[in-house]
């Protein structure tokens, strides 16, 4: 959102023009701000890209629900498309070297253990296409790797439930001597930290009529966001009333994990397979242990 809300300050004081009809791209961004921007407020990444050259006047904080709202949309509007076995690089950068570090290990393994007659197994994940002897003596050994990269889907939402975690548990990491801009205050209207920014650093003058068509028109291009959301929140008290995907249903384990003091790790992941035929398979996990529930 940060591009979005630079583009609604800049309009807001006049020094751009846009026609916010046609401005959003159809998921919602405002990335042609780039573009057309000529002043020296930009948005970018300082936390994640430092550069010294740059000087952090307000800083966009996601807290609490306001973090996975960010995710979302980082997934839509940024990497169009959402983590999934096959791509998990593309969100998590360390990531290719654990998967490479856990593919040496598994690859020393199985040229260990296995028989000359046994086929080739190049990938752990193949394990479910050797005969089921094979496999069999593959889970017997007492050496077998701790192969920590998810080949499975109940290991990857797993998986993504502790990294999303992990994120949640540091979310107070800010830029020294800046303006802070809630993005929850945001959306929701509540402009004052903006309003600040842009009038007693910048020193420009605020137009609220302005302010309100590009905010009015931010919700309405926007609202498939806000509107999911609302549905993350109502799942993690009933799983079954949204079709999540594995990635969502980890965001909103992820959450109530925080939020109750309770590491993923510490759920019961073993017994998730006993209602296969659910679409909510992962988020039963909560439910069990919100309720008491046992199988």
């Amino acid at each position: 959102m940060g591009n979005t809300i630079l583009a609604h300050a800049l309009f807001s004081c006049g020094q751009i023009e846009l026609d916010l009809d046609n401005f959003f791209s159809n998921k919602g961004d405002a990335h042609a701000i780039e573009k057309i921007n000529r002043t020296n407020l930009i948005a970018h990444h300082l936390i994640e890209y430092p550069d010294s050259s740059l000087t952090c006047v307000a800083q966009v904080v996601c807290q609490d629900w306001w973090e996975i709202l960010r995710i979302k949309m980082s997934y839509s509007k940024w990497y169009k498309t959402t983590p999934m076995l096959n791509n998990m690089s593309t969100f998590f950068p360390f990531y290719v070297d654990v998967e490479k570090e856990q593919q040496q290990l598994w690859n020393q393994f199985y040229i260990a253990v296995k028989d000359p007659t046994w086929p080739e197994c190049n990938n752990i994940g193949d394990i479910i296409n050797l005969p089921v002897e094979i496999q069999q003596e593959i889970n017997q050994a007492l050496y077998m790797p701790d192969i920590s990269v998810p080949q499975t889907e109940q290991q990857l939402v797993e998986w993504l439930a502790t990294t999303y975690y992990d994120m949640f548990a540091t979310l107070d990491k800010t830029t020294p001597h800046s303006k802070v801009i809630l993005l929850g205050d945001y959306v929701q209207g509540n402009l004052t930290s903006l309003i600040d920014v842009c009038t007693s650093v910048m020193n420009w003058s605020w137009d609220h009529n302005r302010s309100q068509q590009f905010y009015n028109r931010m919700r309405l291009i926007n609202q498939e966001y806000f509107d999911w959301l609302d549905q993350i929140k109502i799942a993690i008290t009933s799983p079954s009333v949204y079709n999540l995907e594995p990635w969502e249903q980890a965001l909103a384990i992820a959450k109530w994990c925080v939020d109750n003091n309770q590491h993923p790790g510490n759920l019961n992941w073993d017994s998730v397979g006993c209602n296969t035929d659910t679409n909510h398979l992962y988020l039963n996990i909560l439910y069990r242990k919100q309720y008491g529930k046992t199988i």
